[in-house]
Protein backbone atom coordinates (compact mmCIF):
# COMPACT_ATOMS: atom_id res chain seq x y z
CA UNK A 1 0.00 0.00 0.00
CA UNK A 2 2.86 2.17 1.14
CA UNK A 3 4.84 1.94 -2.78
CA UNK A 4 1.57 1.86 -4.75
CA UNK A 5 1.29 5.69 -2.57
CA UNK A 6 4.87 6.47 -3.62
CA UNK A 7 3.82 5.27 -7.39
CA UNK A 8 0.89 7.98 -7.08
CA UNK A 9 2.82 10.70 -5.46
CA UNK A 10 6.02 10.40 -7.42
CA UNK A 11 7.18 10.47 -3.55
CA UNK A 12 7.05 8.50 -0.19
CA UNK A 13 3.45 9.40 1.45
CA UNK A 14 2.28 10.63 4.69
CA UNK A 15 0.16 7.41 5.60
CA UNK A 16 -2.46 6.61 8.50
CA UNK A 17 -4.07 2.90 8.36
CA UNK A 18 -5.60 0.56 10.36
CA UNK A 19 -6.42 -2.88 10.25
CA UNK A 20 -9.54 -4.11 11.02
CA UNK A 21 -10.56 -7.86 10.84
CA UNK A 22 -7.14 -8.76 9.70
CA UNK A 23 -7.47 -6.02 6.65
CA UNK A 24 -5.28 -3.53 5.93
CA UNK A 25 -7.04 -0.36 5.26
CA UNK A 26 -6.01 3.15 4.34
CA UNK A 27 -7.74 5.82 6.32
CA UNK A 28 -5.78 8.92 4.59
CA UNK A 29 -2.76 9.26 2.24
CA UNK A 30 -1.13 12.89 1.39
CA UNK A 31 2.45 13.91 0.22
CA UNK A 32 4.76 14.73 2.61
CA UNK A 33 5.04 18.49 2.85
CA UNK A 34 8.85 19.75 2.71
CA UNK A 35 10.13 22.61 5.52
CA UNK A 36 11.91 25.50 4.85
CA UNK A 37 15.49 25.31 4.14
CA UNK A 38 16.94 25.43 7.85
CA UNK A 39 14.44 23.37 8.93
CA UNK A 40 14.75 19.74 6.71
CA UNK A 41 17.31 18.20 9.27
CA UNK A 42 14.84 18.86 12.15
CA UNK A 43 11.61 18.09 10.43
CA UNK A 44 13.65 14.84 9.36
CA UNK A 45 14.59 13.90 12.45
CA UNK A 46 10.66 14.71 14.10
CA UNK A 47 9.67 12.22 11.45
CA UNK A 48 12.18 9.74 12.07
CA UNK A 49 10.93 9.55 15.46
CA UNK A 50 7.28 8.55 14.62
CA UNK A 51 8.31 5.50 13.36
CA UNK A 52 7.35 2.63 15.51
CA UNK A 53 8.12 -1.26 15.04
CA UNK A 54 5.04 -3.67 14.42
CA UNK A 55 5.52 -5.32 17.29
CA UNK A 56 5.70 -2.21 19.12
CA UNK A 57 2.73 -1.16 18.28
CA UNK A 58 1.01 -4.39 18.43
CA UNK A 59 2.15 -4.30 22.15
CA UNK A 60 0.54 -0.62 22.63
CA UNK A 61 -2.71 -1.73 20.77
CA UNK A 62 -2.61 -4.72 23.43
CA UNK A 63 -1.94 -1.89 26.65
CA UNK A 64 -4.47 0.23 25.22
CA UNK A 65 -7.12 -2.71 24.66
CA UNK A 66 -6.49 -4.77 27.85
CA UNK A 67 -5.73 -2.40 30.23
CA UNK A 68 -6.22 1.57 29.51
CA UNK A 69 -9.70 0.91 28.21
CA UNK A 70 -10.62 -1.18 30.94
CA UNK A 71 -9.33 0.78 34.05
CA UNK A 72 -11.25 3.86 32.19
CA UNK A 73 -14.21 1.99 32.14
CA UNK A 74 -13.90 0.73 35.59
CA UNK A 75 -13.20 4.40 36.97
CA UNK A 76 -16.41 5.46 34.83
CA UNK A 77 -18.58 2.42 36.64
CA UNK A 78 -17.08 3.69 40.10
CA UNK A 79 -17.66 7.52 39.80
CA UNK A 80 -21.37 6.97 38.00
CA UNK A 81 -23.83 6.23 40.68
CA UNK A 82 -22.26 9.10 42.91
CA UNK A 83 -25.30 11.81 43.01
CA UNK A 84 -22.87 15.38 42.69
CA UNK A 85 -26.52 17.08 43.75
CA UNK A 86 -26.54 15.77 47.29
CA UNK A 87 -23.15 16.77 48.99
CA UNK A 88 -22.57 19.96 51.03
CA UNK A 89 -19.81 22.01 50.14
CA UNK A 90 -16.67 19.97 51.92
CA UNK A 91 -17.65 16.41 50.31
CA UNK A 92 -18.41 18.37 46.97
CA UNK A 93 -15.01 19.89 46.78
CA UNK A 94 -13.12 17.00 47.83
CA UNK A 95 -15.14 14.77 44.73
CA UNK A 96 -14.07 17.38 42.48
CA UNK A 97 -10.18 17.02 43.36
CA UNK A 98 -10.36 13.43 43.30
CA UNK A 99 -12.14 13.52 39.94
CA UNK A 100 -9.39 16.11 38.46
CA UNK A 101 -6.81 13.28 39.96
CA UNK A 102 -8.83 10.11 38.05
CA UNK A 103 -9.02 12.29 34.91
CA UNK A 104 -5.59 13.82 34.76
CA UNK A 105 -4.78 9.75 35.36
Amino acid sequence: MARRGEELFGAPPDMEWTFVGGQLLALQSRPINTAARGQEEEQCLWYLSLRRRFGNLKALRRKVEGALLPAMDWEADRLAPIDLSAPADPELQEEIVLRSKSYRE
